[in-house]
């Protein structure tokens, strides 16, 4: 096999470095630096063009680039022909798999509303990683600059990459995380990686109109990428019914909060035990393989898995890697399954 070429990425892992990348290549969009190389330089206006596509802020002519780091704790500001009329601030939040919090993109905003017009401010969210929702982001008017956005661009810049290891080496490292994440689909589910898992279940919540839409998140008790979906109306008892994926044991789990009224252990019992019989039993009806999960879980717990299905019985395989259609058929097959038991309601308690 032959050697790799060293990445310095593979070891500058934090948002920091990534902030140094960022500034570095935002700073090669300068005028002034297009005597020092052409290429970077255009890869650097090309990154400047990524950020402001969608406010369409961008001044006609960029004479000057001035980039700061950690700015009042913003991550990275670019701000484009500084002393002119057109001076224009691109703000960028910049994250490798973490995510926004305790209200800060709000902050950067109106922190460097002090210094600019609003509509001079284009603030950027950029996530190399993945993230399951960024209706939060969006609501703030961010825009979201994705890997995959990123790679569809400067990819292209093929005589910067020659020219560069920096940006070479940046690209590498987010094109060998964006195969990882695709993986899923060549690979065997038992082979799955973290990332792996996490491009299935972006796959999931990329159906259209589909009953298997959810959100995914990391989960800390347990330490797993859970896939959720489902809310449906409640029954008598219930508050919530839905299903969940947990992708260290690959189960596919039947989950119900007991509404806090319900207060009597007996009938907390009664309701789980109802939840789980109707649960195994419409399964079988249908040829689902449902199982009781490995524990129930204490009854005073405010939520429960009432029942499981394997790996194997719903994340189903053709030819070695995963058969989706057919995965996606069992899961809303299991969709159908909760329907039928809320309809029907806790015979043990009418």
């Amino acid at each position: 096999m032959d050697p790799e070429r060293p990445n310095l990425f593979e070891y500058a892992t934090s948002e920091l470095s990534q902030d140094a990348f960022l500034c570095w290549l935002l700073k090669w969009a300068d005028p002034a630096c297009r005597s020092f190389s052409q290429a970077l330089h255009e890869a650097g206006m090309d990154l400047i063009r990524i950020f402001s596509a969608e406010k369409n802020l961008l001044p006609q002519q960029v004479n000057s680039i001035k980039v700061d780091k950690q700015l009042g704790h913003i991550d990275v500001l670019c701000t484009i022909n500084e002393h002119e009329d057109t001076r224009t601030a691109i703000l960028i939040e910049d994250k490798r798999g973490t995510q926004e919090h305790s209200e800060q993109l709000q902050r950067y905003k109106e922190l460097l509303s002090r210094g600019f017009p609003r509509d001079r401010i284009i603030p950027v969210y950029v996530q190399t990683g993945d993230q399951s929702d960024y209706s939060g982001v969006r609501s703030q008017g961010y825009s979201v600059v994705s890997r995959p956005c990123l790679l569809n661009v400067l990819e292209k810049r093929v005589d910067a990459r020659r020219e560069s290891d920096i940006l070479d080496g940046f690209l590498r490292h987010l094109r060998s995380i964006e195969n990882d994440v695709q993986s899923w689909e060549s690979k065997a589910p038992e082979d799955w990686s973290w990332n792996a898992w996490t491009g299935f279940y972006m796959k999931l919540q990329s159906m259209p109109s589909s009953s298997i839409q959810g959100v995914w998140d990391y989960v800390p008790i347990g330490h797993f990428l859970c896939y959720s979906f489902g809310d449906w109306d409640s029954s008598e008892g219930i508050d919530q019914t839905w299903l969940h994926i947990d992708h260290t044991k690959g189960t596919l789990c039947f989950r119900i909060l007991i509404s806090g009224s319900v207060s009597d252990t007996k009938a907390r019992y009664a309701l789980r035990d109802y939840w789980h019989n109707c649960i195994i039993s419409r399964c079988k009806e249908l040829g689902i393989p449902a199982r009781k999960p490995e524990r129930f879980g204490k009854i005073s717990s405010v939520t429960l898995t009432v029942a499981e299905i394997g790996r194997k019985d719903w994340l189903l395989v053709q030819d070695g890697h995963i058969d989706f259609d057919a995965t996606v058929s069992r899961m809303e097959a299991c969709v159908e399954v909760v329907r039928y038991c809320v309809k029907h309601g806790p015979r043990s308690m009418e």
